[in-house]
């Protein structure tokens, strides 16, 4: 029996192995979107955490810039021995944060001008995998 003659017979229906390759296309495809699916919640979970994270070091960071500038390391005392804050945010689960004083040159101080402010919120992610972010400010006397 030759090829030409195989695929030109008259007989209705599928074959057997038209019918396991259309399985194996489909079986493919309906993978690649399922995959796609579970990539993109993922990364929609870490925008919106990431975006939550942004805001929530901001506004932190706009309170504590708000202090009268030499009252500020009483308010929050500058982080020592890795002291972190507890914060709440819904979608930051076991969101802790600390804060930290720099003069103009990088190194520690609460009473530098300017002084530099600098907030890092630190989270865990549903894989239990840790995360932070930082954001910083200087702040002068006259600016507040």
């Amino acid at each position: 029996m030759s090829l030409k003659r195989w695929f030109l017979t008259d007989k209705s229906g599928f074959s057997i192995m038209e019918g396991v390759v259309s399985i194996a296309v489909f079986t493919i495809a309906a993978l690649g979107t399922y995959t796609s699916l579970i990539l993109t919640q993922r990364y929609v979970l870490h925008s919106r955490q990431m975006a939550q994270a942004v805001n929530y070091t901001r506004s932190k960071l706009e309170e504590i810039s708000d202090i009268e500038i030499t009252e500020i390391a009483d308010t929050y005392p500058p982080n020592e021995n890795n002291y972190l804050y507890d914060g709440y945010e819904p979608y930051l689960p076991s969101a802790r944060w600390k804060v930290q004083y720099f003069n103009e040159y990088g190194n520690p101080s609460t009473m530098a001008n300017p002084l530099t402010i600098r907030i890092t919120l630190y989270w865990k992610k549903t894989d239990n995998s840790d995360h932070s972010i930082q954001l910083a400010t200087k702040v002068t006397p006259g600016a507040i």
